[in-house]
Order: C-alpha cells, then structure tokens, then sequence
C-alpha cells in the first residue's frame, strides 16, 4: 500500500481554511477526502511552526552550521577516544561503519540536548 504525499502548498492551504472558521474541520477534510486526524496534525504543526516566518533566516543558517561544526567536533572526539580509525577503516570496513554509525548517533543525541537546552 502506498501513500499520499501532499505538498505543503496543499497543507497550507488546507490547514488556512481550517483556521478561517467557516467550514468545519471534518467538512473540509471530506471536501479534500483526507483523513480528519490527518488534517488536524497538520493544523497542530502549521501553528507550532507559525513563528519561524518571522524568523531571522541568517540566524537560522548561523545557527545550523554551528550545529553541524559542534556535531562535527564531537565525532572526531569520540573516534579518537574509541580508537576508531582509519586503520580499523582498512583492516575492517563493517566494524568502522558500525562504530561510527554509533558514534555518529551518539553525537547527534549530545549536541541536539545542548542546543535545546541552552
């Protein structure tokens, strides 16, 4: 069984007919023939997003490279503290993939609890 991927084009325009009152949620949603709750997760996620429009988008770039440097960082520490190499590179590709996949997770779990608790 396959899906329905819906642009957000769409989803803005369903979720802003929602909001203006005039048709119920279940109307519009049989009027589209979606799912109510579906249309409802994307009414929730409209207006949980609703203040990045006014976001600064330099600030959203700055603050996702320095991201991405502090993610960095934390994996090449963690590497060279768990002695994953490049010598564990060549002698043993799946044992590196598995360690760095690792590594990798771990680090994006440590530097996305940093920067939201910041």
């Amino acid at each position: 069984m396959s899906y329905k991927t819906y642009t957000s084009e769409f989803k803005a325009k369903v979720v802003i007919e929602v909001l203006q009152g005039d048709k119920s949620l279940s109307e519009i949603a049989s009027e589209y023939n979606l799912n109510p709750n579906m249309v409802r997760n994307w009414k929730s996620e409209f207006l949980e997003n609703a203040s990045t429009v006014f976001e600064n988008p330099k600030k959203a770039e700055k603050a996702a490279r320095r991201k991405e440097e502090t993610l960095k960082k934390e994996k090449e520490t963690m590497a060279e503290c768990e002695g994953v190499t490049e010598q564990l590179k060549a002698a043993d590709q799946m044992e590196w993939v598995r360690r760095m996949n690792s590594i990798r997770n771990r680090a994006e779990e440590i530097v996305n609890s940093e920067l939201i608790y910041c």
